[in-house]
Order: structure tokens, then sequence, then C-alpha cells
């Protein structure tokens, strides 16, 4: 298996770990199983903090995934967008190669200027990236929700 998907319990993060080779059956795997643990969260998903997507270990990331990833991401989206609008996500990346595979993946699904979205270099970033948004954006993005549900 060229990933792993938890959720920590002490810091209340999703991670999604990458390894390897990335194709579009991987990514669609993951997908799945985000999918998976989307229908057992339902009202606990709003203790969670962000979703942190690692490619730090990823050799390569086929163009097909790529298109894969944008499709799928963009479609979760949509089908989860009342319980996946809290949660801020971050994309960590090591190398420029990382760097250059995930800012195009971005761009094709529309997250790279979402404020929702972040592209960074390190775990600590990414934590410090939740913070913020949980702090700045959340509470407006959850009156909202509720404004919405009535």
């Amino acid at each position: 298996m060229s990933y792993q998907i938890f959720t920590d319990p002490n810091d209340q993060i999703t991670y999604i770990k990458y390894q390897g080779h990335i194709n579009p059956e991987v990514t669609a795997a993951v997908y799945r199983r985000l999918a998976e643990m989307m229908e057992g969260y339902t009202t606990a998903i709003h203790n969670i903090e962000g979703c942190l997507f690692d490619f730090t270990e990823v050799t390569e990331l086929e163009l097909e995934a790529a298109t894969t990833a944008s499709a799928k991401s963009i479609n979760f989206r949509l089908k989860n967008a009342h319980l996946v609008a809290l949660i801020p996500t971050a994309m960590v990346v090591k190398t420029i190669h990382q760097e250059i595979m995930v800012t195009a993946a971005m761009k094709l699904a529309r997250q790279n200027e979402h404020p929702r979205f972040r592209l960074v270099k390190s775990v600590a970033e990414a934590k410090k990236f939740f913070k913020e948004f949980n702090t700045t954006h959340r509470p407006a993005i959850l009156a909202e929700l509720q404004a919405k549900l009535g």
C-alpha cells in the first residue's frame, strides 16, 4: 500500500501519508477511504482540526493521478460540502519536484486560491495554518452553515 490514512486522537488531525509512486488507482483508493471515514464522522467532524496530505515520501506522481485527484477532490468536496467546509487542508511537500506536482494538482482541483487549502513545507507549518484558519475562518463558516440549516 502506498498510503496511510488515520486521524490522530491527540491533535485531531486526519493524516493522509503517501509513499513512493502515486498512480490513479492509489488516488481513487484514498478518496474512497476518505468517503468511508466521512460516513462515520457526521457530528464528530467538527472536532477535526485539519486534514494533512503528506507528499514528502512521494517519488513519482503520474499525470493521470493528478487529474484523477483533481476530479475526485472536486466530487468529494461537492458531495461533502456541509462537512468539509470547516476543515483546513494542508499539502506537505519536501522537494521542488513534489511542490510542482502538488501545485499542478491543486490548480486542477481549483484549490490553489481557496483559503481552506495551503501548500506547506512541514507538519509544523501545517499545524500553524490549521490554528490560524480555525481561529480566523471557522467561526464565520460555522455560523453560515448553521444559518443554512435553520
